[in-house]
């Protein structure tokens, strides 16, 4: 993985990680060229379970016609989306997409990995996709990018939210828990060492020292050593996975001697243990991490001896599956097969081989105060392993799981993720709102932690999924069976998360849970765990613990853990299933995405304002669409409001902030179609503009050339008129020689110049002469030194005229000859010129013919432009027809979603309060009698019958003015009245008997089960002393014979007293069997009758509301009073002659339990 660094033994500069962070412009470049249609870009469903675009044809009654390539084809409203604009491609956050659906997501972590960007937000959410290569940006120069900069500061990584929660804890004092979750394979234990790596890289002070190993040199190194001993799957392996890397490490030729000493071979199929799966991974280096391991025990201080120890224990482990067992003779005593593989592991243990094997073949056992020796058969030696071996239990919770069968693993990992999805809305949402109320924006606080509520409420509470398991797994006689039955008779039809099961794979599952991510169909055989662990020894008096209610501490302390910290969220995905660099696998990653909550987390976003933008960008971005407002408004909140006022923007799609701006999802691409539309017609503008400018040029150009062809026509002609006349002819040869050098005279004047020069040379060189015979003379004077000087100056003076005069003769010489070189260069170009007059000619006339008909096509082409400019107006009428009509149906969608969730949002609340209603109703049973709470009943229908009294007192003051005229109606209706209130009182009185006998029913199945409760535990201490006495007889087996024959007597007895108090737990199943069958049809047949009674009693109670001005309901009211508490004595009564019937039940219960004490002791009795 990348980071693994050699300690002190490498200096070169750390890769460029730009590319493997950022978007390059040439990226963009390429993506803002991207086709796309604003109205018709879509996304639709493939048959490979992801996404592909389309352009939207047409849509009518909830369907959608769409073009793939140039096949149509025909989708449901509901699985098309909308494409984000360009502008978004490989967006960094994927809450700020103006289109946040599924699709959408998927295609900008799909676009994003593929171009080497494995890191990326979903608004708290990081995403990272495990990129199967290695990547230079987690180097030393990749820390000095993130470190103190904020989340939203630099590009997306994983050290930046590691970054956030360091500063975060050293500022606020508060803890900081970093949540990374993924399935097996995504990558969780590479980004986990990654920010200890970072933590160790920052929170380290001072200079590394030359020779000393710093604590973060030593964090950084056990990397390595994690890493090859990562996989726990020694003894058997999947079919694309393998074992701990440092088997295949050993192998590697790095560490000399390494084969040697740890007596292995160089073939990794020898050993059986680490060969069933994969023995070759393409993106490891076996013999690289060899040296990087070795490397880490130095640093992390190992002497020698243990790294070598460490070494064998190892080489040993993959041995141990090659040694085998035979059967020796006829006995059932096993001896070893051969002693190859076991004197090789002996040796690297550093014990006696024969030792070693005689504690697999011939274990020692205590038998009382003695150890002896007990013979082992074939496989019980292969399965040598005791009880009390230690273990170490590894718990991965890799997000929500859905396989073809679901068992007890499953349930217990979904709900935890619940709870992990819940605790993530309700936090991602309390930054959400703390951030509105902060902007200043009217919000009501919403807590998303309860859309989850449902489904957890249906696990936790009383008698819920938990409780269930807990109770049935306390009853040793319990089944799957049961469990199943319990389930359905409690939740089905009453939970909305609870339903039948719709599983494809597994025929056999018989219930369905309905989570966040999906529905998921369970299997009772698998779900039902092995709660209690067989075999064991138990301390009398100790409490029981069972699988599930261990599982539910931890998780509570979990909770509790996270709750007391403050999140951070990394999510971890498996891009394809064959671990192959840059491939994405759909359907698997939008598995990954649906169970890791990130679309869950988004759907949140929506309900919200999942985009901003600061008052500065949307000025420098949506300026054009209303300067004017943006210039006058004092401040930017003001122009902005003014500016969305002015293009009549939806207020309901936008809130103002403070400092930003905030869109509900989708608002912000009207927004972009709206900058869109006048960009395009700016920009055309600006093209017409321009290629008009051209056109202007270009004909400027042409009339230019009309012009010059003009004359040159006109000169030609004159030409050929002329060309024959004599004085012509001679013109033209003349012409080049007017203004030129007559070379003759200038040589005649350079040799007359050139003779005077050295006629002057000579006469100086003769007065040189004199004057030197006159020095000569002269040297006897002063003066002579004085005159030499001046003569010799004049001397050089000369020389100097001289040779400029003699340079001047050589210059006039080469202008001779270059003036007759260019008197033979002008007549040839005169020829020359007399040639190209002539092709003129032909020239011309050519020209001619074009120009005729370029003329005509110029016509054509300006009859075709007013053509086409009639058509685009046509068509730009009809865009904004369409785009006038797709706006107004947007806006119903938008409104018409936003009622949908609305009552959903009610739906759940509501279905949240009937499940706290039901509750405190069970409650209310359980704590109160019959007698109080017929009394309390009776009491609140007195207050509601004075209530109603009131009332019509009220209204019969209101409508006294109207009985005058209504007397006639009234004796109609009396006589009607008194025939209906005998029925009313006859129904009255039969829902009151209904609802005694089901709390007669009720309270009977809670004496009952209680009891059973009762019996039960009490029959399972029996049975646990029972089975301690079974062990200890069989531990003592093999003592003597005797001792053998009367086990042999006392586990016949045992098994009768066993058969007995499974008979009598067989009883007990059949009379609760038969109660809860008989609660059941009370149920149900009085669930018929109140549903009857309710309907007789709508109808009278609409009769009732046409004569409430009568006083005499007010008596009637006080009978009925009457009547019910008489009933209410009656079913005391009953209930007290129920009671006793039950203790008489009770009471023949504990006869049956004194019964089975006394078997007990008997049996004591005879054992001591």
């Amino acid at each position: 993985m990348p980071g693994h660094v050699k300690l002190g033994k490498s200096n070169e500069p750390d890769p460029d990680p730009m590319p493997y962070l950022v978007v390059s412009n040439e990226m963009r470049r390429n993506d803002m060229h991207k086709p796309y249609d604003a109205k018709k870009s879509v996304w639709v469903p493939d048959l490979e379970g992801g996404y592909c675009e389309a352009l939207l044809d047409s849509e009518e009654g909830g369907k959608s016609t769409v073009m793939i390539g140039h096949i149509k084809k025909v989708y449901k409203t509901d699985e098309v989306a909308q494409v984000n604009p360009p502008k978004f491609e490989k967006c960094d956050d994927m809450a700020n997409l103006t289109f946040l659906n599924d699709a959408s997501v998927l295609w900008n972590l799909r676009n994003r990995y593929t171009s080497k960007l494995i890191y990326t937000y979903s608004g708290l959410f990081c995403v990272v996709v495990n990129p199967y290569k290695r990547f230079p940006i987690y180097t030393q120069s990749v820390v000095k990018i993130y470190l103190g900069k904020r989340r939203n500061e630099v590009p997306p990584h994983l050290w930046a939210i590691t970054e956030t929660a360091y500063r975060n804890m050293l500022t606020n004092t508060k803890d900081q828990s970093m949540l990374i979750t993924g399935e097996s394979g995504a990558g969780k234990t590479e980004n986990t060492k990654k920010v200890i790596s970072y933590l160790a890289m920052v929170a380290s002070s001072g200079k590394k020292q030359t020779r000393k190993t710093t604590l973060e040199d030593q964090i950084v190194a056990t990397n390595p050593i994690l890493e090859s001993y990562e996989k726990s799957r020694i003894t058997q392996q999947q079919e694309v996975e393998r074992s701990y890397h440092i088997f295949y490490q050993l192998l590697m030729p790095t560490v000399p001697n390494m084969i040697e000493k740890c007596n292995l071979t160089d073939d990794i199929y020898d050993y059986s243990f680490v060969s069933q799966g994969k023995v070759k991974v393409e993106s490891i280096d076996d013999n690289e991490e060899m040296e990087f391991t070795d490397n880490a025990f130095d640093v992390l201080g190992f002497t020698e001896e243990e790294k070598w120890n460490c070494y064998k224990i190892t080489a040993a482990v993959m041995s141990f599956g090659e040694v085998s067992f035979k059967q020796k003779g006829r006995d059932d005593q096993a001896e070893c097969d051969e002693l190859i593989y076991p004197n090789k592991i002996s040796n690297l243990f550093g014990v006696s081989c024969d030792q070693m094997m005689k504690a697999f073949i011939k274990p020692k056992i205590k038998v009382g105060t003695e150890w002896v020796t007990k013979g082992q058969n074939v496989e019980q030696a292969t399965n040598a392993l005791t009880e009390k071996t230690n273990f170490v239990a590894v718990l991965d919770i890799a997000g929500f799981e859905i396989f073809e069968f679901n068992g007890f693993e499953q349930i217990s990992i979904n709900f935890v993720n619940e709870k992990l999805q819940q605790f993530f809305n309700h936090h991602m949402f309390v930054v959400e709102q703390e951030e509105y109320i902060r902007e200043g924006i009217d919000w009501v606080m919403v807590d998303f932690g309860m859309d989850l509520a449902a489904c957890i409420l249906m696990f936790e509470k009383p008698m819920g999924i938990w409780a269930i398991l807990e109770e049935e797994s306390l009853f040793p006689k319990a089944t799957d069976k049961s469990f199943e039955e319990k389930l359905k008779a409690t939740h089905l039809g009453k939970s909305s998360t609870f339903a039948k099961p719709q599983s494809k794979t597994d025929k056999n599952a018989h219930f369905a849970i309905i989570h966040y991510a999906g529905i998921v169909s369970d299997h009772p055989g698998q779900t039902y765990p092995p709660e209690e662990t067989k075999g064991k020894k138990k301390k009398k008096g100790g409490s029981t613990k069972t699988v599930s209610s261990v599982y539910l501490v931890q998780l509570n302390d979990l909770m509790n853990t996270l709750h007391s910290t403050e999140p951070h969220f990394i999510r971890c995905i498996v891009p394809n299933t064959h671990k192959q660099a840059g491939m994405i696998e759909q359907p698997l990653v939008m598995h990954q995405l649906t169970c890791n909550g990130v679309l869950e987390g988004i759907r949140i976003c929506m309900r919200g304002f999942p985009n901003r933008i600061t008052y500065k960008d949307y000025k420098s971005r949506y300026f054009i669409l209303g300067a004017n407002e943006l210039k006058k408004a004092s401040d930017q909140k003001t122009g902005v409001l003014n500016l969305m006022e002015n293009i009549k923007f939806d207020k309901t799609k936008y809130k103002l902030g403070h400092t930003k701006v905030f869109f509900r999802a989708g608002a912000l691409a009207l927004l972009e179609e709206m900058r869109d539309t006048i960009v395009v017609r700016l920009i055309r503008w600006l093209q017409a503009r321009f290629y008009g400018s051209l056109a202007r040029k270009k004909y400027d150009k042409k009339a230019e050339q009309r012009k010059l062809l003009i004359v040159i026509q006109r000169n030609f002609r004159k030409f050929m008129q002329l060309r024959n006349w004599g004085w012509f002819i001679i013109i033209q040869k003349t012409r080049p020689l007017i203004g030129q050098i007559n070379i003759e005279e200038e040589l005649k004047a350079l040799e007359s110049k050139a003779k005077e020069a050295y006629g002057a040379y000579q006469e100086q060189l003769d007065t040189k002469k004199k004057l030197e015979a006159e020095i000569k003379s002269k040297e006897t004077f002063p003066n002579s030194t004085k005159k030499q000087a001046k003569i010799s100056a004049q001397k050089a003076d000369l020389e100097v005229q001289l040779n400029e005069a003699i340079d001047l003769l050589n210059k006039h010489e080469q202008e001779r000859l270059q003036a007759t070189q260019n008197k033979k260069s002008l007549e040839a170009e005169n020829s020359g010129i007399k040639r190209e007059i002539d092709d003129l000619h032909s020239v011309v006339s050519k020209l001619e013919q074009e120009k005729t008909s370029r003329d005509h096509q110029i016509r054509m082409l300006n009859d075709d432009i007013t053509n086409q400019d009639e058509i685009i107006n046509k068509l730009n009428k009809d865009k904004r027809y369409l785009s006038d009509n797709k706006s107004k149906a947007n806006e119903e969608l938008q409104t018409a979603q936003d009622k949908v969730e609305h009552l959903n949002m009610i739906k759940v609340k509501l279905e949240q309060t009937r499940y706290e209603l039901d509750d405190s109703l069970e409650r209310e049973k359980r704590s109160r009698a019959e007698i109080e709470k017929s009394r309390r009943k009776v009491e609140g229908e007195l207050k509601i019958t004075q209530g109603t009294v009131l009332e019509l007192e009220r209204q019969k003051k209101e409508l006294e003015n109207s009985i005058a005229r209504r007397e006639s109606e009234i004796n109609h209706l009396a006589s009607k009245l008194d025939d209906e209130q005998v029925g009313v009182t006859k129904y009255t009185r039969n829902i009151k008997e209904v609802q005694c006998r089901v709390e007669e029913m009720e309270e009977e199945l809670e004496a009952e089960r209680q009891a059973r409760a009762k019996a039960e535990r009490q029959r399972s201490d029996l049975a646990r002393e029972l089975e301690e006495m079974g062990e200890r007889l069989e531990e003592a087996g093999g003592a003597t014979s005797a001792q053998i024959e009367l086990n042999k007597k006392r586990e016949s007895e045992v098994s009768k007293l066993r058969k007995d108090l499974e008979e009598c737990h067989i009883q007990q199943e059949a009379t609760m069997m038969n109660l809860k069958k008989r609660h059941q049809d009370a149920v149900f047949e009085m669930t018929e009758q109140i549903e009857q009674l309710s309907k007789m009693k709508s109808k009278i109670d609409k009769d009732k509301i046409t004569i409430t001005q009568e006083i005499s309901d007010v008596n009637s009211g006080l009978d009925e009073i009457t009547r019910s508490k008489a009933s209410a004595e009656k079913s005391n009564k009953q209930l007290l002659d129920q009671l006793n019937d039950i203790t008489k039940r009770v009471d023949e219960s504990k006869l049956t339990i004194h019964d089975y004490e006394n078997s007990k002791r008997k049996l004591l009795s005879e054992k001591f």
